[in-house]
């Protein structure tokens, strides 16, 4: 069921876009500096961020003026339009009025400043229907990254596939998509060269908002609501049915794993190897060698093989400790022997080839290549 509305502001909730094609163009005039070609310009404003822009425009002309400043500016040149120019779109009150009345939460995610967002909110009287309000500076990115979609949800406690976004340019549908949200695009004529996009993306495109096209959304959510509910024998075959193919899948095809280990504030790695007739070995990654091995985590990944007898603790391991203290140990991880006692994870980077360790029990470094040796030699 659908939990959480997430509208966009500028162009989906308001008839304010045609000023924001504006605002770069008047912000560089204020500046004396003339621009040739505005709508280049604009395009490529309205994909960003105000700080991302802010930025381009500190890189690009050489201002003086920290980003802050800038943004601080850009904001001040819309504040005049938010305030005597912008009008609520058509349609869009009908559309909130059915949404509360659903009991549906809603946020606004936009690239606008939020004291702009609550300013316009509260003059054209929509302030009620808005739980939360997020903005891309507060998360660091633009819409071409979901994460701004994604806060609006945890807001809620509601998952991606719990949750709706209404959007009138094609960047935010996209990423939106991408994580798994229902998307609605609306048409809006300022971003009109952009409609096909959306149109190829967005779950239902709505050319105006009236009654019917408000039905429309209406039968969306009805559809996202529906699920399959399965009687107890549906759900015991289905155990099954899925048991058989695990079973199958994992004995059959060789796999490979994403390693998501993170390879930021690393303080020390150790590499150990134990066996239960040989004994244990330790050494330590030297610390000028750490960089080299973060480059090697980040280009793991974990392999599923075959391998020809069963082995239960008898791999080489690599410690990480992190600088809070934390650690994450991977290299002899096994998959359950219910499903297959030969199957195992094996890494895809050499780690007896590790190079410039040093043996935790005499402190001495071992030269490359003789931790090969060593840890051979506990396998003979």
């Amino acid at each position: 069921m659908i939990k959480c509305a997430i509208f966009d502001l500028d162009g989906t909730l308001v008839n304010s876009m045609e000023y924001w094609s504006i605002v770069p163009s008047k912000f560089l005039e204020n500046n004396g500096i003339k621009v040739e070609d505005k709508k280049s310009l604009s395009d490529m404003f309205l994909s960003m961020s105000l700080l991302e822009s802010s930025k381009y425009f500190k890189e690009t002309y050489k201002f003086s003026k920290s980003i802050e400043e800038i943004a601080l500016e850009i904001d001040r040149v819309m504040e005049e339009y938010y305030l005597n120019n912008v009008t609520l779109k058509s349609g869009i009150k009908e559309l909130l009025e059915l949404l509360y009345s659903k009991g549906i939460k809603m946020a606004i995610a936009t690239a606008t400043d939020k004291f702009l967002v609550e300013e316009v909110i509260e003059k054209l009287g929509i302030k009620k229907y808005f739980d939360f309000i997020i903005t891309s500076t507060e998360v660091g990115s633009s819409k071409k990254n979901p994460l701004i979609y994604q806060k609006c949800a945890e807001f809620f406690n509601a998952k991606e596939s719990e949750s709706i976004i209404f959007e009138d340019l094609p960047y935010g549908i996209i990423s939106g998509n991408s994580v798994g949200f229902h998307t609605v695009g609306l048409y809006d004529k300022p971003s009109k060269h952009l409609q096909d996009k959306i149109k190829e993306n967005a779950d239902i495109y709505i050319e105006e908002l009236n009654a019917e096209s408000i039905s429309k959304i209406n039968e969306l959510m009805d559809k996202c609501s529906k699920k399959f509910r399965p009687n107890p024998t549906q759900i015991i075959l289905l155990i099954l049915i899925a048991l058989f193919f695990a079973l199958a899948y994992y004995r059959l095809v060789p796999h490979k794993l994403s390693l998501v280990i993170p390879a930021s504030k690393i303080e020390s790695v150790e590499v150990c190897y134990y066996d239960s007739n040989d004994g244990y070995f330790s050494a330590q990654i030297s610390s000028d060698k750490i960089d080299e091995f973060k480059d090697m985590l980040k280009k793991a990944t974990y392999v599923l093989t075959f391998t020809g007898t069963y082995k239960y603790i008898s791999e080489c391991e690599v410690l990480i400790t992190y600088e809070n203290g934390r650690h994450k140990g991977f290299g002899s991880n096994y998959l359950s022997t219910l499903v297959n006692p030969r199957l195992c994870f094996q890494m895809n980077f050499d780690i007896y080839g590790l190079k410039n360790l040093v043996d935790e029990s005499t402190k001495v470094p071992i030269e490359y290549g003789a931790l090969t040796d060593k840890l051979e030699s506990y396998k003979k």
